[in-house]
């Protein structure tokens, strides 16, 4: 019989518990395990998931970049990033404002929505909003120039769009700005029915695409302002700048012979007095409607004749308008043209109750072997036009070789009559006045101006007076003429038979009688020469009491009490002399050379008897002019006239020489 030991049974008890020991230690090594699987696996997961949504937002860029560089239309980059965002994202409703410019911030009609119809009420009123800074989801994005996010729009001062959000079961909105350098230009928002959380990757995202959304927006005002530059903002119609380029390549394409090209100048007739008469505001106005009408001309002409000639029209400052063309021309469609202008500028301009009547002088070129460029081609299109204004109102001139050459001798003309305006290349001449009758003397003079050029020797004032007047230089001539003329009296030696001092006439055109200063003047020079006034004789034209009787009278009665004298000259040339003298005060009349070399006429004989006679009655002196015979100046002293000048007499002559018959 076996005899158990002492203690068996504790060995055996133990045994058991080591095993439930490491039976309990394998379970917390199972389960830290399985814990450390879990959380490897949420680790690994939202890996995936960030990993997701960085390469979502990269995508989401990296289209809204594509976008922005293929486009330089905001609007529809704008609608395009809308659209990319709300569907990337998961948003419900994506809509765009604007900065005007004056703090408002302007919904611009551009959006995108998921579900058209739950959102329609929302849509209306956004598309039409407007917010100040500071009011407003946009308010407040140009407010703090940064992303605004919100899930309550209510605690947005200024909300007006929070009832509509909630009937659409929105939860949250964002707002980011959309930036050229640091302006904000535009504000994009948008709305979600789920919530929205801030994040710093969903920050950076917003923030590119505005930058992205920036530089379509550069691109458009960089574009605006270079179509300013090149289109007048006035009418639209391209400027000077576009028309050379044009005209240019054009040119530049054309055969050897230089045709297929022509160009027409108008300037506007009337305009000036439109804008002096009804403002600025009328003319710009006036002007847009001009350049429709002239638009419409062009497309009707194109439409008549189908000779497939390409044009542009151009505002190249001011009234005046240049259209090139460029194809199959020939002088008659250009004429045709031409004419089709005038036509429609010539019904009145309706501008609320008023019509105004403006016409246009045409002036056309058409390229030639002789024209260089095309800015020569421009200019012989300017000087035809400049032919067309001389010849009156709604008149075409077509440029020709000759009209080329006298233009240019009148332009060469003109910058020479100003140079001798500056360097004091005029002086007068004196044709003595004598008196009729037994006992002939002389009376007086007449001061002849006369140009000394340096080149063509002395030039007589038919040449150049005319052109004088065109520049306005014909007043300062005039002033100095009167000056000189004192001045002259002052030398003049006495005479040693007469007991009156010889005068002298000085004609004064009436650009310079109706000066305002033209008093002041001849006190000025009798003045300065110390010279009695009644040696000077003024003489003026019916021209001046044409234009302004009651002034031209003025003037004569306030000189002649002076001691000043008078003349009317040229008399019987003009159509209203016989009622003008009535109301000038005058001291004497010229009869003018045409009527005296025509004496031998019985008709001429009684218009002179007749203005004798008129004369007489009204006390005035009678000088004849253009006397050249004994027999002439025989038969007008028995008609009673009392002076004469002539060649009879003594031609002009400078001043060192005719004072000499007095000295003598």
């Amino acid at each position: 019989m076996a005899v158990m030991k002492p203690g068996s049974t504790g060995n055996g008890c133990s045994e058991a518990n080591d095993a439930e020991a490491r039976i309990a230690r394998l379970e917390r090594q199972v389960l830290r395990e399985r814990m450390a699987r879990i959380e490897a696996e949420a680790i690994a997961e939202k890996g995936l998931r960030d990993l997701f949504e960085s390469t979502r937002r990269i995508s989401l860029l990296q289209k809204i970049t594509e976008i922005a560089n293929s486009s330089n239309e905001v609007n529809a980059s704008i609608k395009a990033a809308l659209d990319e965002v709300c569907c990337t994202l998961g948003y419900d409703f994506g809509n765009a404002f604007m900065l005007d410019g004056e703090n408002r911030i302007c919904a611009c009609d551009t959006w995108f929505v998921q579900e058209p119809q739950d959102f329609a009420r929302l849509v209306a009123v956004s598309r039409k909003a407007e917010f100040e800074v500071g009011q407003g989801l946009p308010g407040k994005v140009v407010a703090s120039g940064d992303i605004v996010w919100t899930r309550d729009l209510y605690s947005i001062s200024g909300c007006t769009r929070g009832k509509e959000a909630d009937a659409c079961g929105l939860a949250s909105a964002c707002a980011f700005p959309v930036r050229v350098e640091n302006e904000i230009v535009a504000v994009l928002e948008f709305f979600a029915r789920k919530p929205v959380h801030e994040t710093k990757e969903l920050s950076w995202l917003m923030n590119q695409i505005g930058t992205q959304l920036g530089r379509v927006m550069e691109r458009q005002r960089a574009w605006s302002l270079l179509q300013t530059a090149r289109h007048d903002t006035l009418t639209g119609l391209p400027n000077r700048a576009i028309l050379a380029d044009r005209a240019q390549a054009v040119f530049a394409s054309l055969p050897p012979d230089k045709s297929g090209m022509a160009m027409l100048v108008l300037d506007l007739n009337g305009f000036k007095a439109v804008n002096d008469r009804h403002g600025h505001h009328s003319g710009d106005k006036l002007l847009t409607l001009v350049a429709a009408r002239l638009g419409r001309a062009i497309m009707s002409w194109q439409e008549h004749h189908r000779l497939g000639a390409k044009t542009l029209l151009a505002r190249t400052g001011g009234d005046e308008f240049v259209l090139m063309l460029h194809g199959h021309l020939d002088p008659k469609s250009l004429s045709f043209l031409a004419e089709t202008i005038h036509d429609r500028l010539a019904p009145p301009f309706r501008m609320g109750n008023t019509s105004l009547n403006v016409g246009a002088s045409v002036g056309i070129a058409t390229g030639t072997t002789v024209h260089e460029s095309h800015d020569h081609l421009l200019r012989d299109a300017d000087l035809a036009m400049y032919e067309a204004k001389k010849l009156g109102q709604s008149r075409t001139v077509m440029f020709t070789r000759e009209l080329g050459t006298s233009v240019r001798r009148a332009r060469q003309l003109e910058g020479e009559v100003r140079d001798a305006v500056t360097k004091g290349q005029f002086q007068l001449h004196y044709q003595p006045i004598f008196s009729l009758g037994p006992n002939t003397r002389i009376c007086g003079f007449e001061a002849l101006l006369r140009w000394n050029h340096p080149m063509r020797g002395l030039i007589g004032p038919d040449e150049f007076l005319a052109c004088a007047e065109d520049i306005g230089a014909l007043s300062t001539i005039g002033e100095w003429v009167l000056y000189e003329a004192c001045a002259a009296i002052a030398r003049m030696p006495p005479m040693g038979y007469a007991d009156d001092a010889p005068f002298v006439s000085v004609n004064i055109a009436p650009e310079q009688f109706l000066l305002p200063n033209f008093v002041d003047q001849v006190k000025s020079a009798l003045n300065g020469a110390g010279v009695s006034p009644s040696r000077l004789k003024i003489e003026i034209t019916e021209n001046v009491a044409i234009i302004d009787a009651a002034a031209a009278a003025a003037v004569l009665t306030e000189i002649r009490q002076w001691g000043v004298k008078a003349s009317l000259d040229d008399f019987g040339t003009g159509y209203s002399s016989l009622s003008y003298l009535h109301q000038m005060p005058l001291d004497s009349l010229k009869i003018d050379k045409s009527f005296v070399a025509a004496l031998h006429e019985p008709k001429n004989v009684n218009i002179i008897r007749a203005i004798v006679d008129l004369a007489r009655d009204l006390e005035l002196t009678i000088i004849a002019e253009g006397i050249e015979t004994g027999e002439q100046a025989r038969i007008l002293a028995s008609f009673g006239c009392q002076l004469g000048q002539g060649y009879l007499f003594g031609r002009p002559r400078a001043q060192w020489d005719i004072f000499g018959l007095l000295a003598a």
